[in-house]
């Protein structure tokens, strides 16, 4: 369970004086209809506390209403409790994900497996929790399994796909999170961007930090302005992107079917990498001044070849001394045959 600053929703450590767990309090949602209930009733405010019950499984083609939208955001509380949303198709557009926007919300302990699909004239955002953060946010113990694909059809028109926020801001936390989704940008005549974690960092200071993606990274788009990252896509110019402890699969990022195993894949202004500024910026024009991260992992990397302990893993491990930082104690376990951790509920 994540510790919560009372004053700022900030995470803070255990020995912050203003810290505390965040309680199964508010309103329980056990159900497709409850869910989409929120920002819709009156009883449901999109400000409101929410945790689930139980899982919440699509009986057959269904589509979900987004929680929160540009106009009005989801400021809340959301607890998953380590339950699962899956099976729904979720299209609604431009800003697509479980959670449309949301600007100083908290969201975790959650699971996601559903479709997310937009494809349109427009420039558009997709991702499998959130489509976008306006900032202040913290997203903690979410897992997406859900396929991204977002598809900008028009002249000019660009687009961003994240497996767990398409577009981040300004003190937005994401802590804890997996992806196992496919992620997939495409653009007709622009750039194509996609991220296994993030699609960008819009502006101000964002932390990623003991996060793993598994998922396939594809983007694209026009050559030279296209890009794609196992953690993040891209920050703005005006960004600050501190990623720790950051894992992706080796061999899993493509752009323009061409493999680029970027753990950035554009710096266009800070990304603070376990501390080190910029670190792994490159000027290779086929990386596009990508982040890019050599060798395999091993417990202690070299940090000539990583830059330091960020650093993509193998085809498979199951050695929890490999995931350097995470919490096998309380945040991380091993609960799936596949060799891979995934965040467990703190409840």
């Amino acid at each position: 369970m994540p510790r919560v600053c009372l004053f700022s929703k900030k995470l803070k450590c255990k020995p912050c004086p203003f810290a505390m767990d965040v309680p199964s309090v508010g309103t329980p949602i056990s159900s497709i209809d409850e869910l989409e209930l929120i920002g819709t009733s009156p009883d449901y405010p999109l400000g409101g506390d929410y945790y689930l019950t139980n899982d919440i499984i699509a009986s057959g083609p269904q589509y979900i209403t987004l929680i929160g939208t540009s106009s009005a955001p989801f400021t809340g509380t959301f607890n998953g409790k380590g339950h699962t949303i899956s099976g729904f198709n979720i299209q609604q557009q431009p800003i697509t994900g479980l959670f449309g926007v949301i600007n100083n919300a908290i969201i975790t302990d959650l699971n996601v497996n559903c479709t997310v699909s937009i494809s349109g004239a427009s420039i558009l955002v997709g991702a499998g929790i959130v489509g976008e953060s306006l900032g202040g946010s913290i997203i903690s113990g979410c897992t997406n399994g859900s396929s991204i694909y977002v598809n900008s059809t028009g002249g000019g028109d660009y687009c961003f796909a994240g497996g767990i926020v398409g577009y981040a801001n300004d003190g937005d936390v994401l802590r804890d999170c997996m992806n196992a989704g496919s992620v997939t940008g495409l653009s007709a005549s622009s750039s194509g961007h996609a991220g296994g974690i993030v699609g960008a960092v819009q502006a101000g200071i964002v932390s990623i930090i003991d996060v793993l993606s598994v998922g396939t990274v594809n983007a694209q788009g026009t050559a030279g302005n296209t890009f794609a990252g196992g953690i993040l896509c891209s920050d703005g110019a005006v960004a600050t992107s501190n990623i720790v402890n950051g894992y992706y699969l080796s061999g899993s990022v493509y752009v323009n079917s061409v493999s680029h195993d970027n753990l950035v894949g554009k710096v266009n202004g800070t990304s603070i990498i376990d501390g080190v500024d910029n670190p792994l910026r490159t000027s290779s024009p086929d990386q596009n001044s990508g982040a890019k991260v050599q060798g395999d992992l091993q417990p202690t990397p070299s940090v000539a070849q990583t830059g330091g302990s960020v650093y993509y893993i193998g085809s498979t491990s199951n050695l929890v001394g490999t995931f350097k930082g995470f919490d096998f104690s309380k945040n991380w376990g091993f609960v799936t045959p596949t060799g891979y951790p995934m965040p467990i509920s703190g409840g």
